[in-house]
């Protein structure tokens, strides 16, 4: 059976709760009230504690803040550089949707979750993907892309080019147990194996393409950035799957 793999994060971390209060619950303020760049509060019996996104402004500092809070254990999604900014301005592309408080379970919950499925890619530029994932590619040579392009408005032309970025230190069946990975991290490259490729858009019409690609050199992969030939924004998301 085939594995599919979203090319984005669909959250930024999962938290769960192992203590013995009777209450351990979590929201998230997107605009953080007095604090604009996100607010996330952590509730237990003992009362509720806030992590102001602005001070916890990277992905490995948003996670150790949760992380000491008494009975709350988190981590983060798979496959995100634990240096990405975690701030809303920083985010622009893929908003963070606003969570009433919510029970947190022992087995974890997602927080701090995405408006939307995919990126925003302003107009005529290319532009790095904020929450692209890094993707084990069990060294396949017979992978394909799935993309999905959308156009903002009826005129919308060109093409939507995809640019790669391919990382051999990483493992090619898992990614790394401890975070942050320093070294894994940084050895993200450009590699000849991977070609920038092309998706057409059309007007506003939602453009579906499937794309082959040879993995058989490269131990982890993503999508990096977008280039939009266009003169207004376009929405890119997809998947890759391993036969």
């Amino acid at each position: 059976m085939a594995t599919r793999l979203p090319l984005l994060a669909d959250c930024l971390i999962n938290i769960s709760y192992h203590g013995n209060s009777l209450v351990h619950t979590v929201a998230f303020d997107a605009d953080g009230s007095t604090n604009n760049e996100g607010l996330l509060t952590l509730t237990t019996d003992a009362g509720a504690s806030t992590i102001k996104i602005d001070t916890s402004n990277t992905l490995a500092k948003l996670v150790a803040a949760v992380k000491a809070v008494a009975g709350f254990d988190c981590k983060p999604t798979p496959g995100l550089l634990s240096s990405m900014d975690t701030q809303a301005s920083a985010l622009t592309q893929r908003v963070i949707s606003d969570m009433a408080a919510t029970v947190v379970t022992k087995g974890g919950i997602k927080a701090m979750v995405f408006t939307n499925a995919y990126e925003a890619c302003a107009a005529s530029s290319t532009v790095a993907l904020a929450t692209a994932l890094a993707i084990p590619t069990k060294l396949r040579d017979d992978a394909i892309l799935e993309m999905v392009v959308d156009g903002a408005d009826a005129g919308a032309t060109g093409d939507a080019t995809l640019n790669f970025l391919g990382n051999n230190l990483g493992d090619e069946v898992c990614l790394p147990g401890v975070f942050p990975a320093t070294d894994v991290e940084a050895a993200w490259t450009t590699l000849a194996p991977i070609t920038a490729k092309t998706v057409a858009i059309n007007g506003a019409t939602e453009v579906r393409k499937s794309l082959a690609i040879d993995l058989s050199m490269i131990r982890q992969f993503k999508l990096y950035s977008v280039g939009n030939a266009d003169d207004a924004v376009v929405n890119v998301h997809g998947w890759l799957v391993l036969p």
